[in-house]
């Protein structure tokens, strides 16, 4: 039997919604005048520099239009565990000795085992990434006789 292992690994900063991009901005530019306004008064002279400074970086912010934090996915397969681990999430083991059925989409994977079925989220993948995915599965559905659509 040969060995499968497949490491994907994807680090990226998405881009921002229109409408949130525009909410950025304005609220940048409103906190802009209410800083101005507010740094006329001598006793708060201080806080207009603090929200001047918070309008600029939220104006940057809108007018930039990225994620501030990159997201960070990976997928490692080898002869035994399949692990999927997305940002923030908990990483995702299936045993791959447990799979009775599997079916693959470009946007998910859903595998079914002796007692329960389960739907996993992949469309972080590119579709050259889809496809080398989807012959390794099929590699390993053929060496272990699990159907594979």
């Amino acid at each position: 039997m040969e060995n499968i292992s497949l490491t994907i690994e994807k680090k990226k900063r998405s881009n921002l919604k229109t409408g949130s991009r525009i909410f950025q901005c304005l609220y940048g530019f409103i906190l802009i005048l209410i800083g101005a306004r507010i740094m006329n008064d001598e006793p708060l002279h201080l806080y207009g520099i603090a929200i001047i400074l918070m309008g600029l970086i939220s104006l940057a912010y809108g007018i930039i239009g990225k994620e501030l934090l990159p997201t960070h996915n990976y997928l490692i397969l080898d002869s035994n565990h399949l692990k999927i681990k997305n940002s923030s999430l908990r990483a995702q083991i299936i045993e791959m000795s447990a799979i009775t059925y599997m079916k693959l989409t470009p946007d998910g994977f859903d595998v079914t085992f002796n007692d329960f079925a389960k739907s996993y989220d992949l469309s972080w993948l590119s579709a050259g990434e889809f496809q080398l995915l989807k012959s390794k599965l099929h590699q390993f559905g053929n060496q272990n006789n699990i159907t594979i659509e």
